[in-house]
């Protein structure tokens, strides 16, 4: 309820002050208009603030407890309390929610009471309705339906793992004990297991694959048109494959296998250490965990001394995207637009830059963006922005077209200039000083009102002690 009260209490103070009205009181209150146009009310640092636009963006934080933003563009909210503790999203007539990732809500459509809903708490308990309006419920292990889950359309059982019956489109399963007793039939699939003694599964005339005491001995025979054959392998031992289009030997599968065709191969020495693969799309060879490179269409992936480095390269059309990451110290992403008759006026659309815990540096065409520190090690992304990253963010450098801004310490220190408010510097709470050449003004301020002076077209004022004025009315 206390949240609730601030919420309209900011909001209102949002509504009463004007657009002009700028209040300086930062780090402890300010009321101003950030470089991108948006209101702005700020309390005691990044502890609470609220942030609104006339595109119905709004934002507001008392960190880190809750936020909620809206994204106007595509009628999205986010709500978080102790992230990622819970939060909830709309968009459009969805709405859902989660609680320590385990328990989520979901309905699909708010306007409609007989609409497609989700309530799970993971892994006990599972209620909904499916897209086909069919309501389910399931208590793990004792028993229930639990519908468009982890692939199936449906899953039935009774005491877990005693009886299962699952369904994708036409397509049956029944299992006792799973894994070890299972049944498949339908659209032209034919399975059996009794794992880990026998088990074959069939698709119409296309494949017969069987396995005795697996894994010692798996085998399959193949009638696709143009790719006849069969293959088996003798675990540990050896395996073959032998087919129309591609043969295949593995010695001590499946650490050394040797396949090649007319237009693909591989080649695998004390996998996975050492692999080569081609075919006609890709290309791929990996030395693990020193170096790896992944050429497929318009990608190629690179990695040294794997997952610390990597490398990605993408090419589309007149674009060409390039990443680097060496975990958890840089980041780093380019977007570039080609030039393919000029390569000397290839043009950087976008860059971004982090060097954890430093900080990080963005631009986009015209729009640019410094801030440290960065103490977050993993990618950015909002519920960090919104929740945690401005206690960190001790200094920023922002810049949107031809306005500059500068700040330290949540606003102890601002620099901005550019743009229709000039030019303004100041250093809570010492001094003020700003000056607008489009209109001619000129004004500053010594701790905060002690001493000060404005001058405009109308013209000058002198302000002392706080409380007295002196000087041409026209001036404030």
């Amino acid at each position: 309820m206390k949240f609730k009260w601030l919420i309209l209490i900011t909001a209102m103070m949002a509504l009463v002050l004007p657009v002009h009205a700028d209040i300086d009181f930062a780090p402890f209150f300010s009321v101003d208009t950030d470089i991108h146009g948006q209101s702005r009310i700020r309390v005691l640092g990044p502890l609470f603030e609220f942030k609104s636009s006339e595109t119905n963006k709004s934002v507001w934080a008392l960190r880190p407890l809750t936020s909620f933003a809206e994204h106007g563009y595509d009628n999205k909210t986010e709500r978080d309390v102790l992230w990622p503790l819970w939060t909830g999203k709309t968009f459009n007539d969805e709405y859902s929610w989660q609680c320590v990732l385990l328990v989520r809500w979901q309905d699909f459509d708010v306007t409609d009471p007989e609409s497609r809903y989700r309530f799970w708490a993971l892994p006990f308990y599972f209620q909904g309705r499916s897209a086909k309006g069919e309501d389910y419920k399931a208590v793990f292990p004792l028993g229930g339906e639990i519908q468009e889950f982890i692939g199936r359309d449906s899953i039935k059982f009774v005491m877990f793992p005693i009886y299962t019956y699952t369904t994708i489109n036409d397509v049956e399963t029944v299992s006792y004990i799973w894994p070890i007793f299972a049944r498949t039939t339908g659209h032209g699939h034919d399975r059996f297991r009794a794992f880990p003694i026998y088990g074959y599964a069939r698709l119409r005339e296309d494949f017969m694959k069987k396995f005795i005491l697996w894994p010692f001995w798996t085998s399959a025979e193949y009638n696709y048109a143009g790719a006849n054959g069969s293959a088996f392998i003798l675990f540990p031992f050896y395996g073959e494959t032998k087919m129309e289009n591609q043969e295949a030997k593995m010695y001590l599968p499946p650490f050394f296998k040797f396949a090649r065709s007319e237009d693909q191969g591989a080649i695998l020495c004390l996998w996975p250490f050492y692999q080569r693969k081609w075919n006609q799309h890709k290309d791929q060879l990996d030395i693990w965990p020193l170096y790896g490179s992944k050429q497929q269409g318009h990608l190629n992936n690179k990695y040294f001394l794997w997952p610390i480095v990597r490398t990605e390269k993408a090419e589309y059309d007149n674009r060409e995207l390039n990443s680097f990451s060496l975990i958890p110290l840089i980041e780093s992403k380019t977007k570039v637009i080609k030039n393919s008759e000029e390569p000397e006026d290839d043009y950087v659309e976008g860059r971004f830059f982090k060097l954890w815990p430093l900080f990080s540096y963005s631009r986009s065409n015209d729009d640019l963006q410094f801030k440290t520190f960065r103490l977050w090690p993993f990618k950015d992304f909002d519920p960090i922005e919104r929740n945690y990253a401005p206690f960190w963010t001790l200094y920023s450098h922002t810049r949107q077209g031809d306005i500059v801004e500068d700040e330290l310490l949540w606003g102890l220190f601002q620099h901005r200039r550019g743009g229709v408010n000039g030019r303004k510097i100041s250093l809570f709470p010492f001094f003020s000083v700003g000056k607008n050449d489009i209109n001619e003004t000129l004004e500053w301020d010594f701790l905060k009102g002690l001493f000060g002076y404005k001058r405009n077209s109308s013209g000058k004022r002198v302000k002392l002690l706080y409380l007295f004025s002196f000087g041409s009315a026209g001036a404030d």
